[in-house]
């Protein structure tokens, strides 16, 4: 009956169909045929990580997102597109973050501009973005800077408040960016004259209100405290 049906359509191929076509639902059963390799492995990971965590898996929705890849013939999980603010992305994007957070390390996540901080243990959802920061030699110094941070803290709110220091950060390297021909990227050319540059950047930025006054206290301390411990650890 599902082909009688879809024969009416121009062009369609039976064989295509039948690659992509899903079969009976079974109650609380969910059929992975003709899904990649890859593709099953994921999903069965995700299911027993979810059930470890003690989160539901509601079958309809399981079957709904198997739907879209084995209609979308991806290779991946990852690559698989879903309706967005509907339950099944809300899912999807939970599937994605498990599996991202499996298959990285602290080393691995080192190399990238933005840090899955599930591989830290800081948790699965939290993301640490250096991309703020322009300078080369201020992305990694801050990486290292955070590397060295992390064993200090405590609590459930460490990425903020390491994330704070980026978001302070951003304001030195937009001042470089503007007042440098070589938008600072030679750390060993820089000098009192940027700090001074900045100091002012930032106290124009409090005077035309798009930075309160509290927050330029709060960019000069975090960042005056930045210069010091790179500088103790010898990232200069």
């Amino acid at each position: 009956m599902r082909w009688q049906q879809e024969a009416q359509v121009p062009d369609a191929e039976f064989e295509t169909w039948c690659r992509t076509e899903p079969g009976t639902a079974e109650s609380t059963g969910l059929s992975l045929r003709g899904l990649p390799a890859l593709v099953t492995a994921e999903i069965l990971y995700v299911l027993q990580a979810r059930t470890d965590a003690e989160v539901k898996s509601p079958p309809v929705l399981l079957r709904g997102l198997v739907r879209q890849l084995r209609e979308q013939r991806v290779e991946q999980f990852d690559d698989v597109q879903v309706p967005r603010n509907t339950h099944l992305a809300g899912m999807a994007n939970r599937m994605r973050h498990m599996l991202a957070a499996a298959v990285s390390t602290p080393e691995l996540e080192q190399i990238k501009d933005v840090w899955n901080m599930g591989a830290f243990g800081l948790g699965q959802w939290r993301r640490m973005d250096f991309t703020p920061l322009h300078q080369e030699w201020m992305r990694r110094a801050c990486k290292t800077w955070v590397l060295d941070e992390i064993p200090r803290r405590y609590g459930k709110n460490i990425p903020n408040g390491l994330s704070d220091m980026i978001l302070c950060l951003r304001y030195l390297s937009q001042s470089l960016v503007r007042s440098r021909q070589d938008d600072g990227a030679d750390m060993a050319a820089l000098g009192r004259s940027d700090i001074e540059t900045f100091t002012q950047y930032v106290a124009h930025l409090a005077h035309t209100g798009e930075i309160s006054a509290f927050r330029r206290t709060t960019v000069c301390r975090f960042t005056s405290r930045f210069l010091r411990e790179i500088r103790d650890l010898g990232l200069t």
